[in-house]
Formats: structure tokens, C-alpha cells, sequence
């Protein structure tokens, strides 16, 4: 495998926290800060514009058909119209939001008041909500289209019926708070990264453990596998990206300064905008992207 370093996105004015990529471009992404910036990308661009703005930290990004939704930590659903430049606020956790989840024509939002909701895209109202823990809910993972793994700052990983809009089993999984996670379809595991800095995998179905790898030095707080091939990219506090064979978990390449011209603090953010384009975020506010040849 070998890693390239390609350029550094330069602009926002805090932290990185979540990255997207446009797939209707293949060329362009979206980014969402500390500062309360969204921003639009052109790969190989170094200059982002600004699509909307709002008056608290921002978490999290996603796309449901034409409609941008961003959460973030005052805990409002907001609605952004990039071609009117127009943001609507949305209310319903008590705390902040820090995943939005897409399946299909669904969204769902993961709050640090321990909620899910799921919304309906037409009304942008709640259909449900469901209580799991009263600690933030902070990552997940689907397994199929109803049943959906969510990870907690409690340390325990939840597997929720969505369809019955219940919890089906249950289990403590880090010390003390799982920061991210993906399902390894092809294995049938599920993988999941912790603030205890170790990289966990689990059988998806029965929840048994499989292996722990003490991955990192600090939290890992994200993880995301590669569209294709069987690499997982996992971002740390400890300023590092690491490559990981997602079967064995053997480690593969680390990317890391001095060797790379790298993040400098904390990397938040993990994603593929295509086969070969990895991109990253960090507490430096820049976003890295970086060319892998397998």
C-alpha cells in the first residue's frame, strides 16, 4: 500500500468535525465545524464557499435526497438551502446532536440526551423517538434495514429495532464511551472504537467478542471502511490515522507527522470521497486529503 499526502482545505476558523462527500459530483464535499460553518468543497480546490452558518458548534452532516441537514451541540435539526442560502431550525432533543443517520428516504438523529429519532422528511416532524440511555448517543452502525447498532457515551453498544422502536440486546463495550463504529459486512462483525483508545470487534448478530487491538494512544473517534476493498481507516486523538486489515485487524500503515505532513491535533473526521481519495478533519481545522494505492 502506498500513501500520498496531496493538499490541505484551508478555511474553517475551528475545529473539523464532520466531513461529506457529494456523491451527485464525485468531485465535491461538504465540511461542518467548531464555528458553526458548513462548507462546499471542490476536490483540488484549495478555496471552500460558505452554505450556511449557525450560532453553535456543528457535528454532523448528512444528505437525504436534495435536503443538507446538519446537527450540532444546541441540539436543533438544521435545514440548509444551499442554492438560497436559507438555514431553518429544527427542535426536538433536550441536548446536542451528534450523528444524523440516512436509510433510504429516513433520517434519524442520534442527541447527547441519550435520544433516536427518526424524522419524516415531508413535515420534518418526529414519527418517533426512542429513549435508550441518558448518556449521548454517539455513533453507529447498520445491520440490516431495520436493525441499527448505536454506540454511547455509557461505554455500551445498543442494538435497536427500528420497525418495533425497541432495544433488542445490549452490550458494555468500552470504558467509559464508544466514539465510533461501522458494521464489516463481508465478516459479519461489527467493529467499534472507544475513548480507551482500543479498536473492538464483535459478531454482529450474536454480540459476542471477537478481538481487542489497543489501537491507538488516545480516542479513536472515527472509523469508516473502505468502499471496495477490505481496509478500515480509523482517526485518533493522538493525531494519527491508521490503516487496518478489518478481519484480522492487523495494522497496516500508520499515517502520521513527521513522516506526513499531518494533522497536528486531534483528527475528528474520516472519509472516502473515492477509491483512491481519503480526506480527514481535524482539531487544526484544516482537512487533509490524502491519495491511497492499495
Amino acid at each position: 500500500m502506498h500513501v500520498e499526502w496531496i493538499r490541505q482545505y484551508l478555511g474553517h476558523q475551528a475545529a473539523v468535525y464532520a466531513i461529506l462527500p457529494d456523491h451527485s459530483t464525485g468531485e465535491e464535499f461538504l465540511s461542518a465545524g467548531g464555528e458553526g460553518w458548513i462548507a462546499r468543497w471542490q476536490k483540488g480546490s484549495e478555496d471552500g464557499r460558505l452554505v450556511g452558518k449557525a450560532d453553535t458548534s456543528l457535528f454532523t452532516l448528512a444528505r437525504l435526497e436534495h435536503q443538507l441537514v446538519v446537527g450540532g451541540l444546541d441540539a436543533r435539526l438544521y435545514l440548509i438551502d444551499e442554492v438560497n442560502n436559507q438555514v431553518r431550525a429544527i427542535e426536538n432533543h433536550r441536548k446536542g446532536i451528534y450523528r444524523l443517520v440516512t436509510k433510504g428516504n429516513r433520517l434519524i438523529s442520534l442527541g447527547a440526551d441519550g435520544k433516536l429519532t427518526q424524522w419524516d422528511a415531508q413535515s420534518w416532524l418526529p414519527e418517533f423517538s426512542l429513549q435508550i440511555t441518558h448518556q449521548p448517543l454517539r455513533s453507529y452502525a447498520w445491520l440490516d434495514e431495520e436493525r441499527m447498532w448505536v454506540g454511547s457515551s455509557d461505554g455500551n453498544l445498543y442494538l435497536t429495532d427500528l420497525h418495533q422502536g425497541k432495544i433488542l440486546h445490549q452490550i458494555a463495550a468500552h470504558e467509559p464511551s464508544v466514539f465510533s463504529l461501522v458494521f464489516d459486512p463481508v465478516n459479519n462483525r461489527l467493529i467499534s472504537g472507544g475513548r480507551d483508545a482500543q479498536i473492538k470487534q464483535w459478531d454482529a448478530r450474536s454480540g459476542q467478542p471477537i478481538k481487542i487491538v489497543p489501537a491507538h494512544w488516545y480516542t479513536v473517534n472515527d472509523l469508516i471502511l473502505h468502499p471496495s476493498h477490505p481496509i478500515l481507516a480509523s482517526a485518533s486523538r493522538d493525531r494519527t490515522i491508521k490503516l487496518w486489515d478489518p478481519d484480522t485487524l492487523e495494522l497496516i500503515k500508520v499515517i502520521e507527522t513527521p513522516k506526513f505532513p499531518g494533522h497536528i491535533r486531534s483528527v475528528n473526521a474520516l472519509a472516502w470521497l473515492d477509491e483512491q481519495t481519503l480526506l480527514s478533519g481535524g482539531d487544526d481545522r484544516s482537512i487533509m486529503e490524502w491519495r491511497i494505492l492499495l
